[in-house]
């Protein structure tokens, strides 16, 4: 894929560093005619950034295989605690993937990594997002 970007275009917030330890960077695009722009316009995140490779783990198709890697925790964070602070963004994204059955039965899942954050988090997502339940254990 070819692409093109102003001079100074920054294509990311924050530092670069946290960026480059990101192995596989799965990009947003629409179709326009002849071009492949981002599937919004006026942000500066034009891709979303993984630190596994895209080949690891099993073979799914490429929605599912996304949405699986995007709740998977150290895909996409330093710790569970991190990843429970980005779990509203991720879970939507991923949950538009997943078949909503399998998208909830993977959050009760990050509910019981034993993180306090991460099951609060998870357990208000489904709450509010999914219109489910979880419980949750202080």
């Amino acid at each position: 894929m070819w692409a093109s970007v102003n001079p100074g275009c920054k294509l990311f917030d924050g530092d670069p560093r946290d960026y480059s330890k990101r192995v596989t960077r799965v990009w947003f695009l629409r179709e326009e005619g002849e071009f492949l722009p981002p599937t919004f316009d006026g942000g500066t995140a034009y891709f979303y950034g993984l630190f596994t490779k895209w080949n690891d783990g099993r073979a799914l198709a490429p929605r599912q295989r996304l949405g699986v890697l995007l709740l998977t925790p150290q895909a996409n964070s330093n710790s569970l605690a991190a990843f429970a602070g980005d779990i509203w963004g991720i879970a939507d994204v991923a949950c538009s993937l997943l078949a909503k059955a399998e998208c909830i039965q993977r959050i009760r899942a990050l509910a019981g990594l034993g993180d306090s954050d991460l099951r609060i988090a998870a357990c208000e997502y489904l709450k509010a997002q999914q219109h489910d339940t979880c419980e949750i254990r202080q």
